[in-house]
């Protein structure tokens, strides 16, 4: 279910209190840049909550999983990246890209890379 700014913050609590629901996560989406070479790229952006995102869901991995992944996220400094943006930035596990940020542009350590059909989620960052 996928619906911008439609849930009240409390949302998550009240889902756990069903007997049917297990675990939730918040998932937000946005954009920014992804500076290259040659100037920048515009690149869709998911935040997730490393230490819940995984109880809920994972990825296709074509380089990691999801215990390095949480960890690296966790820690900070660190995005998951869709295998066709790795490809194309030439970036692989363990190197660094530049995203701009809400404080100017700052690098982060690629901690995976993941297959998608379609937009997927774009690069994957965590919240602080």
């Amino acid at each position: 279910m996928i619906a911008p700014g439609a849930f009240e913050p409390d949302v998550g609590g009240r889902l756990l209190e069903l007997d049917t629901v297990g675990a939730v996560t918040p998932v937000r989406f946005g954009q920014t840049d992804r500076l290259t070479e040659d100037g920048s790229q515009r690149v869709d952006v998911t935040v997730i909550d490393p230490s819940t995102y995984f109880d809920v869901a994972g990825f296709a991995w074509v380089d990691g999983d999801d215990a390095g992944a949480a960890a690296a996220l966790s820690e900070g400094g660190a995005v998951l990246l869709p295998d066709a943006t790795a490809a194309g930035a030439g970036a692989e596990r363990g190197d660094v890209v530049q995203l701009r940020t809400s404080a100017g542009v700052s690098e982060f350590t690629v901690a995976g890379t993941y297959a998608v059909i379609g937009p997927g989620f774009g690069v994957v960052g965590a919240t602080p």
